[in-house]
């Protein structure tokens, strides 16, 4: 599935030519970090007013700090100590998630220029997301994917289903406010381990998510069944009516 994942990255950069690309991270929790470090560099103005971020990270599922908070860190990681996951946690809201090659994370850090909303904010990432996916025949859209883990009002959805989902964190600073939203595209991967990896996590947290795998989808997923669709419509061609 790499050649998916790089196509998908040409058409981000084909949207974002400015953007940051960092390749599969060697440690989980740095490359996290490394998004908060960019909204504190363009808080303090050391930085552009608008950095894109491309990135990847290995097998791990990602906490937000108010769910971690809830429990034992380390009770999560011997839980998910036999399947190979690492454990993380981000500053950003929600519930768990997972990164793994197969999810590729994007972020966009952007100082206010103007007042803006968070509204604003989340539109800007799923816009990016979207017309990205646009190049590659997939049409999408915001919002709610009931069922699915960690869902929220600014999910990225093909057919209802969630392909990704964003979170943000904002920081003010000397009357700046500087603004990280981020989202984890899945291209490809098991949904169901996904889904299973997350209520491990959260049942040593006291969350009981009853997730829906029909909730979810896989970018592959829905660029076999686009290609499906339009086989059949060239094998089935409408016939003509005469009168």
């Amino acid at each position: 599935m790499s050649e998916l994942e790089d196509r998908v990255r040409a058409a981000l950069l084909a949207e974002a030519p400015e953007a940051l690309m960092d390749g599969l991270a060697a440690c989980p929790q740095a490359a996290i970090d490394r998004d908060l470090d960019l909204l504190e560099a363009a808080l303090g103005g050391e930085a552009a007013r608008r950095v894109v971020r491309i990135w990847a990270n290995p097998r791990c599922v990602v906490l937000s700090r108010r769910l971690a908070a809830r429990g034992s860190l380390g009770a999560v990681a011997d839980s998910l100590a036999g399947s190979g996951a690492a454990v993380a946690m981000r500053a950003s809201g929600g519930t768990a998630v997972v990164h793994r090659p197969g999810v590729l994370n994007v972020s966009v850090v952007a100082v206010d220029a103007a007042p803006a909303s968070m509204v604003h904010a989340y539109t800007e990432l799923t816009g990016l997301l979207s017309r990205a996916l646009a190049r590659l025949g997939i049409e999408t859209q915001p919002g709610a994917a009931a069922g699915a883990c960690c869902d929220g009002d600014h999910n990225l959805l093909w057919r209802g289903r969630k392909l990704a989902g964003t979170a943000a964190v904002v920081r003010r600073r000397g009357g700046r406010t500087a603004r990280l939203v981020h989202a984890s595209l899945t291209i490809w991967g098991d949904l169901r381990d996904d889904l299973a990896l997350v209520a491990r996590a959260e049942a040593c947290l006291t969350v009981r998510g009853d997730y829906v795998h029909g909730a979810h989808a896989t970018l592959a997923q829905a660029m076999a069944e686009v290609r499906g669709k339009r086989r059949h419509q060239v094998a089935n061609p409408p016939r003509a009516t005469f009168r």
